[in-house]
């Protein structure tokens, strides 16, 4: 009797086990059934279905993932569309493939990296009509982008005391490839300078700009929720007055003489040849 009731609670435990094991495998079977049944209803088999990690940019870290379906159609004539989900935290971003085809077909998406970390896969069937014929899960994958993301960066061209007048450039460097690549591209805003400052000024020439101190910031964040920003500070001063001497060469008292006068610049720095 003391033996059974000390083997008693380890009888639970398996049988507890076995209860919570048992549903998972018939549910994941069920899944792959439910899918292979709802293409079956379209005509259609999915031969195959193959994941392939890729490091496109060799750095030993895998960034993209390469999916390959293959489907058979008893149909004379079979449309579909396949699109994979991928989805990083909070954000989701899709690839469309579209298939027209009898017999057997392949089709290849590939899911780029577009954020560091965790990437949860999808791949949705969807009929000529639009309306979504199955869907299965993929495996989660962890990946680091190939593509660039976000960067902005302000880099000034001028002497390092600045005068008015000086030749003064601020080159705007920007690169975004998550964005266009998933259709999420982003605004940038920028803020500080004189005048209005568009997306396609590349260079911004602040040689006539007036005297001041300048506190410039230009921001981007796309639809991913990528952000990126640089900070620049800038003081542009008062250039000062050119100095120079007047040297009167001839009589001064009396008319009709000759009388010359010279300016002699007092400024050894400044061309003076320029005003007028």
């Amino acid at each position: 009797m003391g033996d059974s009731l000390r083997t008693l609670p380890f009888v639970l435990v398996a049988l507890l086990l076995g209860c919570l094991m048992v549903p998972v495998g018939f549910v994941q079977h069920a899944e792959a059934e439910s899918s292979d049944d709802a293409l079956a209803a379209e005509g259609l088999t999915l031969v195959a279905l193959r994941n392939d990690t890729m490091d496109l940019n060799q750095d030993g870290e895998p960034d993209a993932i390469r999916i390959v379906v293959i489907l058979n159609t008893t149909s004379e004539w079979s449309e579909i569309e396949l699109r994979l989900f991928g989805t990083h935290k909070d954000k989701e971003v899709r690839e469309d493939r579209y298939m027209a085809f009898t017999g057997q077909s392949n089709a290849s998406l590939v899911y780029d990296s577009w954020s560091e970390g965790e990437h949860s896969l999808r791949l949705d069937f969807i009929d000529k009509d639009g309306d979504k014929i199955t869907s299965i899960a993929l495996p989660t994958y962890v990946l680091k982008p190939a593509l660039q993301t976000p960067q902005i960066t302000l880099d000034l061209d001028a002497p390092s005391w600045i005068e008015t007048g000086d030749d003064c450039k601020i080159n705007r460097i920007f690169a975004d490839e998550t964005g266009p690549r998933y259709d999420a591209s982003g605004i940038r805003t920028f803020s500080g300078a004189p005048f209005t400052v568009l997306d396609n000024q590349t260079i911004l020439d602040c040689s006539h700009w007036p005297a001041g101190d300048y506190l410039l910031k230009e921001a981007y964040r796309n639809d991913l929720g990528q952000v990126t920003e640089s900070w620049l500070n800038l003081t542009i001063n008062n250039r000062p007055a050119p100095a120079f001497s007047l040297d009167v060469f001839g009589n001064q008292n009396n008319t009709d003489e000759p009388c010359l006068i010279t300016m002699i610049p007092n400024m050894i720095d400044v061309d003076f040849s320029t005003f007028e």
